[in-house]
C-alpha cells in the first residue's frame, strides 16, 4: 500500500501497475488500495500543487499514474465494493477550443473518485442540456472557458442550465483563464475555482455534503456544501491576486504599497531631480476640453503627425531616457464616428475589432464575407484598415500599424500544423502524435502557409505604401510552437518523459526561428531598418521582436531555467530591441531567470484575459523587478472609469517614473484623449520615481 501510494504520488506510470498487482496478492483490500492509497495520494498532490511545491507537469503525471492503477484494480472492483463519489459532466463550452486545463481538472476529478463524461471541446449548450438529462446520475456539471470571448458563451451556457427542471440535482462549477470569482457570481454558477486541485477538492466537498448521493438516488433536496451555497475553493487567492480591489480604483494605495510621501513627485527640472506635490486630482468634464491642442493629419499628410517625434521617444525608450511624460499609446475616436460607440472600453479581437480599437458604421462592402476575405485578402484587409485610420486619431506614440497575424504562434503552421480559422478565434491543430520518426525542425520556404503568409506581407505592404507600417507578424518562441504541434498535455508529458529530447526540439525551434523572421523582416522594414510588432504598438529603430513563453505557465523555475531560458537569452541576441510579454499570475515565478536575461529591453505584463490591468499594486513586485534589472516597463491600462485609469497611472508614474515607461490605453473619445495627454504632460512628464530613488540612481 505504500508503495502503491508513493508511485502514485512520484507520477510513476510504468511502476504502479506491478505494484497494485503485487498489493491485491498481498490480499490487500481493493477498496482500500483505491481509496487509501491511490486517492490518498492525489490529496497530496494537489496539496503540494497549490504550495507551489510541485508544478503541473508533476500532477499530471500523479494522475496518469494513478490511471494506470485504476486500470489493474478494476476487475477487483467490479462488484461495485468502492462506489463513486458521484458523475461529473465536463466540457469547455462553444466557441472555445482549448483543453489542456480541462483535461487536467478532469483526471483530478477522476483522482478524487468521480466518473467523468467530458464532452470535448466547443461544446454546443444544448449537448450539455441533453446529457445531464441522459445521465441522471449527474450531479455537476463542469464548464470551461479559456477565450475572453467565450465568456459570454459561458454566461449563456449557465442561464440555459439554470433554467432547466433539473436544476436542483445538479451543481455548476465554472473555471478557465479569464474567469474570476466575480464573474461567477454574476452568472449564477455554484462554484468557480482557479485551477485543477481546488476543483477536484470543491467537488469532493459536494460529495462529502452528500449532495451528489442524494441527487443521483433522485433526491433533488436543496443540500449545501458545509452550510454555504455556493462554494469557492481558491477564491481567497484568486481574489488577492487577480481580481480587481476596490483599494485600486476606488482610493488611494495602502501605506505598505507607496512612501508615506506618496502625495509628491519626483521631476527633473534643468536637470536637477525635485520633489513637487501632485497638485491635481483628474476631473474629466467632456464639455470644457479644449480640442485645440489636438493636431490631426491635414488632406494628403498621412494618418500619424509627427511620426519622427514618436520615433525619438521610442529610442529613448529602449535606452530607458525618455525625456518629458511617458510613452502613451492613445486612439481616438474621430466625431463622425463618436455617435456610433457607447464609450466601453475597447479590447483586442478578431471578432469586430483590432487591437487598437473597433470598427463604427464600417461600410456594408468592407465587411467580410467568409474567412479568407477576413484573414487572407491583402486588398480588403487593407482596405478596412485605411477605413480604422480614417475614423479614428493616432495620438501620443500611437502610430498606424497593419496587423496581419493568421493567429498568434503561426511559426507552427511553417512546421506542419493546420489552421483554423473562425471569426473570433483562430487556432493551430495538432499535427504529431509522437516523435518518433519526425526529422529535425528546418527552415521549409515551400510550405504553404508560410508562402501564403510571406506573400500577403509583401501585397499589403505594396498597398500600404507610406502611410502606415505592416506589423511583424506573431511567430511565437520555443516550447510554445511544440505545444502547438504536439498538443500541450502530449508536450507535458513528454517533458516529463524525455526531457533532453524536448530540449533538443526546443533548440530546433529557436535556431530557424529567425530564417523566418528576417524573410518578414525584409518586407516590412523602414527606410532606417525598423520595425513594429504586432498587437503590442511597438516600433524600434532595427529589428524589434517580442519574446514569451506562455507554456512556462506550467513549468517549475528548474525547468524553466533549463530548457526556456537559453533559448531566450539566445533570441534576444540576435536583434536590437526585445519586449519580452509575461502572461498570468502563474509566469510571476520565472521574474528573476527573465531579468537575468541582458538581451530583454522591456518587460510587457498581463494578468491574462479579462482580469485586471498593469497597474493593480499587486503586480508591483514585477515591475519592482525590471526596473531595478535595468529594463523598461509596458503597462496596459483599462480597469475601472476614465478618471481611474489616471488615478492608477498617477501611482505607476510617481512610483516607477517617466523614463522607462510605455502606457498603452484603451480607444477613447477624442474630448478624453485631450483631456489625458494634457494631464500627462503637466503631472507626469520628468519623473524619476520613488522606487527609481530608492535604488540610488
Amino acid at each position: 500500500m505504500q508503495k502503491v501510494f508513493k508511485l502514485t504520488q512520484d507520477g510513476k506510470n510504468k511502476e504502479i501497475g506491478q505494484a497494485v498487482q503485487e498489493a491485491l496478492d498481498a490480499g490487500c483490500d481493493p477498496t482500500a488500495i483505491l481509496n487509501d492509497a491511490m486517492i490518498g495520494a492525489m490529496a497530496v498532490v494537489g496539496d503540494n500543487f497549490k504550495k507551489e511545491i510541485i508544478f503541473v507537469p508533476q500532477m499530471l503525471a500523479a494522475a496518469r499514474a494513478m490511471k494506470a492503477g485504476v486500470e489493474v484494480l478494476k476487475p477487483y472492483l467490479a462488484t461495485g465494493e468502492a462506489g463513486s463519489a458521484g458523475t461529473i459532466i465536463l466540457g469547455t463550452v462553444a466557441g472555445d477550443l482549448h483543453d489542456i486545463g480541462k483535461n487536467l481538472v478532469g483526471m483530478m476529478f477522476e483522482s478524487a473518485g468521480f466518473e467523468v463524461i467530458d464532452l470535448g471541446v466547443d461544446v454546443p449548450i444544448q449537448t450539455f442540456i441533453d446529457e445531464v438529462n441522459k445521465h441522471k446520475e449527474a450531479s455537476i456539471v463542469a464548464l470551461s472557458a479559456l477565450l475572453t470571448t467565450t465568456m459570454p458563451s459561458l454566461r449563456d451556457t449557465v442561464a440555459a442550465l439554470l433554467s432547466q427542471p433539473f436544476r436542483s440535482r445538479i451543481k455548476i462549477m465554472v473555471g478557465g483563464a479569464p474567469i474570476s470569482q466575480e464573474f461567477a457570481d454574476e452568472i449564477g454558477a455554484d462554484a468557480y475555482t482557479e485551477d485543477a486541485a481546488s476543483a477536484a477538492e470543491c467537488a469532493k466537498k459536494y460529495a462529502e455534503s452528500g449532495f451528489c448521493a442524494k441527487a443521483a438516488a433522485g433526491e433533488f433536496d436543496q443540500v449545501s456544501v458545509k452550510g454555504e451555497e455556493s462554494v469557492t475553493a481558491g477564491a481567497e487567492d484568486k481574489e488577492k491576486n487577480i481580481a480587481m480591489t476596490d483599494a485600486q480604483t476606488k482610493s488611494e494605495p495602502d501605506a505598505e504599497e507607496t512612501p508615506e510621501d506618496d502625495s509628491y513627485e519626483t521631476s527633473e527640472t534643468n536637470g536637477t531631480w525635485v520633489r513637487r506635490p501632485l497638485h491635481e486630482a483628474p476631473h474629466f468634464v467632456k464639455d470644457k476640453v479644449d480640442l485645440s491642442k489636438i493636431q490631426l493629419p491635414k488632406p494628403g499628410e498621412g494618418y500619424k503627425v509627427n511620426m519622427e517625434a514618436a520615433k525619438e521617444k521610442f529610442r529613448n525608450y529602449w535606452a530607458h531616457k525618455n525625456t518629458g511624460r511617458p510613452l502613451m499609446c492613445v486612439i481616438a475616436r474621430r466625431p463622425e464616428v463618436e455617435q456610433y460607440s457607447d464609450g466601453t472600453p475597447v479590447e483586442g479581437g478578431y471578432l469586430d475589432q483590432i487591437c487598437q480599437g473597433k470598427y463604427y458604421n464600417m461600410p456594408e462592402e468592407l465587411k467580410w464575407k467568409d474567412m479568407e476575405d477576413k484573414y487572407q485578402n491583402p486588398q480588403r484587409i487593407v482596405d478596412r484598415y485605411r477605413y480604422f485610420c480614417q475614423t479614428h486619431a493616432f495620438l501620443g506614440e500611437s502610430f498606424p500599424n497593419l496587423n496581419i497575424d493568421f493567429g498568434p504562434g503561426s511559426l507552427a503552421s511553417y512546421l506542419g500544423s493546420e489552421i483554423g480559422f473562425k471569426e473570433d478565434t483562430v487556432w493551430f491543430n495538432k499535427c504529431l502524435d509522437g516523435w518518433d520518426g519526425v526529422p529535425k525542425l528546418t527552415f521549409d520556404p515551400e510550405n504553404k502557409w508560410f508562402k501564403k503568409h510571406l506573400q500577403l506581407a509583401k501585397d499589403c505592404q505594396a498597398l500600404a505604401g507610406d502611410d502606415f507600417y505592416v506589423d511583424m507578424p506573431d511567430l511565437m518562441e520555443n516550447i510554445d510552437v511544440l505545444a502547438s504541434l504536439r498538443g500541450a498535455q502530449d508536450i507535458l508529458f513528454d517533458l516529463l518523459d524525455e526531457p533532453e529530447m524536448i530540449g533538443e526540439r526546443i533548440q530546433e525551434v529557436t535556431d530557424i526561428y529567425y530564417e523566418y523572421y528576417d524573410r518578414f523582416y525584409d518586407v516590412i522594414k523602414d527606410e532606417e531598418g525598423g520595425n513594429a510588432y504586432t498587437v503590442f504598438q511597438i516600433w524600434g529603430p532595427g529589428r524589434t521582436v517580442k519574446l514569451q513563453c506562455d507554456f512556462s505557465a506550467m513549468m517549475s523555475p528548474e525547468d524553466f531555467r533549463k530548457y526556456i531560458q537559453p533559448s531566450l537569452r539566445s533570441q534576444s541576441e540576435n536583434v536590437d530591441h526585445v519586449l519580452y510579454h509575461l502572461d498570468g499570475p502563474a509566469a510571476i515565478k520565472h521574474m528573476d531567470a527573465l531579468m537575468e536575461i541582458d538581451g530583454i529591453d522591456a518587460l510587457q505584463w498581463t494578468s491574462g484575459d479579462a482580469g485586471p490591468d498593469g497597474t493593480l499594486p499587486d503586480w508591483d513586485v514585477i515591475y519592482d523587478k525590471a526596473i531595478a534589472a535595468g529594463k523598461s516597463i509596458w503597462v496596459k491600462v483599462y480597469s475601472g472609469e476614465f478618471e481611474d485609469w489616471i488615478r492608477n497611472v498617477d501611482r505607476i508614474v510617481n512610483k516607477y517614473g517617466s523614463h522607462s515607461l510605455f502606457l498603452l490605453f484603451p480607444e477613447m473619445s477624442m474630448e478624453q484623449a485631450a483631456y489625458l495627454l494634457d494631464y500627462a504632460d503637466r503631472n507626469w512628464s520628468d519623473v524619476k520615481g520613488t522606487f527609481v530613488e530608492s535604488l540610488g540612481r
